[in-house]
This record gives structure tokens, sequence and C-alpha cells, in this order.
């Protein structure tokens, strides 16, 4: 719930700068052979993570920039692709509770648009999700815009329907989680989103997360 309200509540403060969306080399390329690099994004083997998000600096003194705050010690989230075209994508989001061990996940579907220069994608739940078994509205719906990335490091600016609030939300493949974000992605993140990041990810997520596939 606590990962709701962050959402709910926190990023009506937030700044975005349509003016960041800057083309890499490698977006170029995809962008050129007619794909849109939002599909690059999650066109990996690896798992995705979800490794930090802004919210207002209202709702904490202790945060900056440099030193972020965590949400919560045993917050995690991840992302993980089951099928993939040029088109849309079928993939699984695992959200660790904040007590215990126990891990809730989510079955989703992304239609990718050509919105922007980077693309985006909507995105709507498509099963059941452990939560609430027997709910079978389409509950979860939110919209992506990608507007920066790079190999190791992404940055997406997400607006859940529900809510109505953009959230800018930066994205690390496996490999590179436990370094943390580029340099460069994270002086964009800086520069585009203000407010205050709050880390989602620490180092003992992906621990958590493989001791579960072994019960």
């Amino acid at each position: 719930m606590f990962f709701l309200t962050v959402i709910a509540v926190a990023v009506t403060f937030l700044l975005f700068n349509t003016d960041a969306e800057t083309l890499l080399v490698d977006e170029k390329e995809l962008l050129n052979d007619g794909i849109l690099p939002i599909v690059g994004v999650f066109k990996t083997t690896e798992r995705l993570w979800f490794y930090q998000q802004n919210m207002s600096s209202s709702l904490s003194n202790q945060c900056s920039m440099s030193q972020p705050c965590r949400v919560e010690e045993t917050r995690c989230i991840v992302f993980m692709k089951h099928n993939i075209t040029d088109n849309d994508i079928y993939f699984l989001k695992e959200r660790k509770r904040t007590r215990g061990n126990n891990w809730t996940s989510s079955e989703l579907h992304g239609t990718f648009l050509h919105d922007g220069n980077l693309g985006s994608m909507e995105v709507n739940y498509t099963g059941i999700h452990t939560d609430y078994p027997n709910d079978t509205e389409p509950w979860f719906q939110e919209s992506a815009v990608l507007i920066y990335t790079e190999p190791n490091c992404s940055i997406v600016f997400m607006t859940p329907t529900r809510t109505g609030y953009p959230v800018c939300t930066m994205l690390i493949p496996d490999s590179a989680v436990d370094q943390g974000p580029t340099t460069n992605c994270s002086d964009r993140f800086n520069a585009t989103c203000e407010g205050v990041p709050f880390l989602f990810y620490n180092e003992t997520c992906k621990t958590k997360w493989m001791w579960t596939r072994l019960l």
C-alpha cells in the first residue's frame, strides 16, 4: 500500500521537462529500423528492476538527490518479460511485500505507441492479481513514456490512470542494478524530474527473489 500511496500523493509537485528527450546513437538506429526505443528497453532476457522514483520534497526533509531515501528496506519491484514483439509485450510485475518474504505478482500487457521521441506504452492488467484473486476488472492501467535510455539504465515517465499523477521512474537491468545508475542516467534523472528520489532497490532484492524460487 505504501507504494501506491507514494504514487497517489507525491508527484503532483513533479515537473516534467519534455525537452529532455534526446536521441542517442543506439536509439537513432532503432528508429531507423522502425523499432521504438521503448521496445528495446523491455526486449531483454534480464529482469528489469524498479530502481528509484521521484516524489515531492514536501514529504521528507531527510532526502536529497545525492542521498535518496529508501522507501523501505524490504521493498523490491521487478519486471520480467514473457513475450514481446515490436508492437506489444506480455510481462510480469513482482513486488515484495513490506513484511516477511512474500511476493505478489501481476500479469500485464503493454501496447507500444509512437508518442514522444522514444515511444510510450499503455499498460493493462491481464491476469489474476495475487492480492485480489476475485477481482476481474482491469484495475491496473498505466501509461509509460520513455524519456531517456542507454544499455544499463532507462527513465520512464509513468502515469497511473486511476490517480492521474505522473511519476519519473528509473529502471535498471539485473546485470547492472547492484552498481546503480550510470552518471549520465543519474544526471538526466536529476535534471528532468524535480522532487526527491526514493530508492526502491536494495542489495538484498535479488537474493530474496531467488530464494523464493527455491522454496
